[in-house]
């Protein structure tokens, strides 16, 4: 028979879920986009693959869930080069889809010439 929790311990579980939500029984209850017991498992969007915590997208995908696709326009295939300022996140995160987009539009460029 399972039972309600008591007010109490429905607190602590709220700390350990992901999202913080907790159903009636002490089960967490996910937000979109995350599984597992406590809520932290990625659903990546197929065929990214989740690792340490992140989706790894395929080539011509973004997004903190590969839930975004690049276009690539077909007759421009000129490079502009924009510094900018890094944080360790933004590292962390988008490093790699910068160099797929400048990979892509060097192969664009190599091709239309």
């Amino acid at each position: 028979m399972i039972r309600a929790l008591k007010p109490e311990h429905v607190f602590q579980l709220k700390n350990l879920c992901h999202g913080g939500q907790v159903d009636q029984f002490g089960r967490c209850v996910c937000p979109e986009r995350y599984t597992g017991e406590y809520c932290w498992d990625r659903i990546c969007r197929p065929p990214a693959t989740p690792s340490y915590g992140m989706c790894c997208c395929p080539p011509a995908t973004y997004g903190d869930f590969c839930e975004h696709d690049l276009i690539f326009p077909i007759n421009n295939t000129s490079v502009s080069v924009v510094p900018i300022e890094t944080t360790t996140k933004f590292a962390q995160q988008h490093l790699s889809l910068l160099i797929i987009v400048f990979t892509v539009f060097y192969y664009i460029e190599r091709f239309f010439d």
